[in-house]
């Protein structure tokens, strides 16, 4: 029912599959997230969801819609709190996303040197 009262999605097929798909994928971004595996792909798609979450919920505000965020489970309507909250792990997925990036790059290979004389 949250999502659809976002009014994007007109069909109920994929509102149902994204209702049961998207729990799944964020507590399989939250796992790999926790223990650092593939963690440039899942900070990148933490991040990506993130700001898509947050520009519905500035849509959604902006077009007086009276309606729950759907973050952490219903019942919690959209307010400058709930913006402000999410901005703030969009700005934690967005500072680990960058880290993994530039941090992470592999040492380069040393030359690779023929026979040593003697």
């Amino acid at each position: 029912m949250d999502i659809e009262a976002y009014k994007i999605i007109h069909s109920m097929f994929w509102i149902e599959v994204i209702a049961r798909g998207l729990p799944w994928l964020e507590l399989l971004l939250g796992l790999w997230l926790i223990v650092g595996l593939w963690l440039r792909g899942s900070a990148t798609i933490t991040a990506l969801l993130l700001g898509g979450f947050i520009g519905l919920m500035i849509w959604a505000q902006v077009k007086h819609l009276d309606i729950n965020c759907g973050c952490f489970g219903s019942g919690e309507k959209i307010s400058w709190i709930t913006l402000l909250r999410d901005g703030s792990l969009l700005a934690a997925a967005l500072v680990l996303a960058v880290w993994s990036h530039l941090g992470r790059r592999r040492p380069p290979k040393p030359p690779v040197i023929g026979p040593l004389p003697g």
